[in-house]
């Protein structure tokens, strides 16, 4: 059936949302002490190095991600 996968694209975005509105104030203390403790045990990984080579890897995507929306045009 033609726009299905749409109308489910649609449908978990709305049910995140309303699931993010219902549960904010648990979900946000609970996501803060899970990202602190990661940071926590990624930080004697996480070298000067390590931090160039994921921004170099981010600003790649966002410029293919450029490029494919001109491509687009």
């Amino acid at each position: 059936m033609i726009g299905l996968g749409t109308l489910v694209n649609a449908a978990a975005i709305i049910t995140g949302g309303l699931t993010g509105l219902v549960f904010r104030k648990f979900l946000q203390k609970r996501y803060q002490g899970a990202i602190t403790l990661l940071a926590r045990v990624v930080a004697p990984i996480m070298t000067q190095r390590a931090v160039g080579n994921l921004t170099l890897v981010g600003n790649v995507l966002i410029l293919c991600v450029g490029v494919n929306l001109i491509a687009m045009l």
